[in-house]
Protein backbone atom coordinates (compact mmCIF):
# COMPACT_ATOMS: atom_id res chain seq x y z
CA UNK A 1 0.00 0.00 0.00
CA UNK A 2 0.98 3.65 -0.10
CA UNK A 3 2.21 4.88 3.15
CA UNK A 4 4.53 8.73 3.07
CA UNK A 5 7.57 6.75 3.58
CA UNK A 6 7.25 6.15 0.32
CA UNK A 7 7.52 9.88 -0.28
CA UNK A 8 11.36 10.09 1.36
CA UNK A 9 12.67 7.32 -0.58
CA UNK A 10 14.58 8.44 -3.39
CA UNK A 11 14.56 5.21 -5.23
CA UNK A 12 10.65 5.17 -4.83
CA UNK A 13 10.48 8.36 -5.85
CA UNK A 14 12.79 7.88 -8.81
CA UNK A 15 10.46 4.47 -10.17
CA UNK A 16 7.33 7.12 -9.27
CA UNK A 17 8.09 9.68 -11.90
CA UNK A 18 9.02 7.70 -14.20
CA UNK A 19 6.11 5.55 -14.12
CA UNK A 20 4.49 9.40 -14.81
CA UNK A 21 6.54 10.18 -17.59
CA UNK A 22 5.59 6.84 -19.19
CA UNK A 23 1.98 7.03 -18.39
CA UNK A 24 1.99 10.65 -19.86
CA UNK A 25 4.20 10.39 -22.76
CA UNK A 26 2.32 6.95 -24.12
CA UNK A 27 -1.21 7.83 -22.74
CA UNK A 28 -1.44 11.73 -23.24
CA UNK A 29 -5.35 11.83 -23.81
CA UNK A 30 -6.58 9.30 -21.84
CA UNK A 31 -8.00 11.35 -19.04
CA UNK A 32 -10.75 14.00 -20.00
CA UNK A 33 -11.14 14.77 -15.95
CA UNK A 34 -11.23 13.75 -12.31
CA UNK A 35 -13.53 14.20 -9.56
CA UNK A 36 -11.92 13.89 -6.23
CA UNK A 37 -15.07 14.25 -3.82
CA UNK A 38 -14.53 15.49 -0.25
CA UNK A 39 -11.08 14.01 -0.44
CA UNK A 40 -9.36 14.25 3.59
CA UNK A 41 -6.90 16.94 4.16
CA UNK A 42 -4.12 14.07 4.18
CA UNK A 43 -4.94 13.21 -0.08
CA UNK A 44 -4.58 16.72 -0.73
CA UNK A 45 -1.43 17.36 0.89
CA UNK A 46 0.01 14.23 -1.02
CA UNK A 47 -1.36 15.71 -3.90
CA UNK A 48 0.62 18.94 -3.57
CA UNK A 49 3.91 16.76 -3.95
CA UNK A 50 2.73 14.27 -6.49
CA UNK A 51 1.56 17.25 -8.79
CA UNK A 52 4.81 18.47 -8.77
CA UNK A 53 5.59 16.08 -10.91
CA UNK A 54 2.66 15.81 -13.53
CA UNK A 55 2.64 17.59 -16.58
CA UNK A 56 0.56 20.83 -16.10
CA UNK A 57 -2.01 19.80 -18.43
CA UNK A 58 -2.74 16.41 -16.79
CA UNK A 59 -3.31 18.53 -13.12
CA UNK A 60 -5.92 20.77 -15.14
CA UNK A 61 -7.91 17.64 -15.20
CA UNK A 62 -7.75 16.93 -11.69
CA UNK A 63 -10.69 18.77 -9.32
CA UNK A 64 -10.59 18.58 -5.71
CA UNK A 65 -14.74 19.00 -5.06
CA UNK A 66 -17.58 18.25 -2.64
CA UNK A 67 -20.59 16.72 -3.38
CA UNK A 68 -22.87 20.12 -3.68
CA UNK A 69 -20.02 20.44 -6.89
CA UNK A 70 -20.43 17.36 -8.79
CA UNK A 71 -23.45 18.32 -11.10
CA UNK A 72 -21.39 20.77 -12.56
CA UNK A 73 -19.93 18.23 -14.48
CA UNK A 74 -22.34 14.44 -13.96
CA UNK A 75 -25.76 14.22 -14.56
CA UNK A 76 -27.55 13.51 -11.23
CA UNK A 77 -29.32 10.88 -13.15
CA UNK A 78 -26.05 8.63 -13.30
CA UNK A 79 -25.15 9.20 -9.53
CA UNK A 80 -26.27 7.32 -6.44
CA UNK A 81 -28.48 9.19 -4.13
CA UNK A 82 -25.50 9.36 -1.62
CA UNK A 83 -23.33 11.47 -3.69
CA UNK A 84 -26.40 14.04 -4.68
CA UNK A 85 -27.65 11.81 -7.34
CA UNK A 86 -30.95 9.94 -8.23
CA UNK A 87 -29.66 6.71 -9.64
CA UNK A 88 -31.33 4.28 -7.95
CA UNK A 89 -28.57 1.60 -6.19
CA UNK A 90 -27.77 -2.01 -7.78
CA UNK A 91 -29.48 -5.00 -6.43
CA UNK A 92 -26.95 -6.86 -4.54
CA UNK A 93 -26.35 -10.20 -5.95
CA UNK A 94 -27.64 -13.05 -4.68
CA UNK A 95 -26.48 -15.86 -7.05
CA UNK A 96 -22.78 -16.58 -7.25
CA UNK A 97 -21.65 -15.15 -10.67
CA UNK A 98 -21.18 -18.28 -12.52
CA UNK A 99 -25.02 -18.87 -11.92
CA UNK A 100 -25.82 -15.09 -13.49
CA UNK A 101 -23.20 -15.31 -16.85
CA UNK A 102 -25.41 -16.77 -19.45
CA UNK A 103 -23.26 -18.32 -22.45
Amino acid sequence: GFSTSLVFNSNARQMIRKLIYVAQAQYPERLRKVLLVNAPYGFSAAWSLVSALLDEKTVSKINFCTISDIAKDVDLSCLPAEYGGTHAEYPVPTKPLLDQIQL
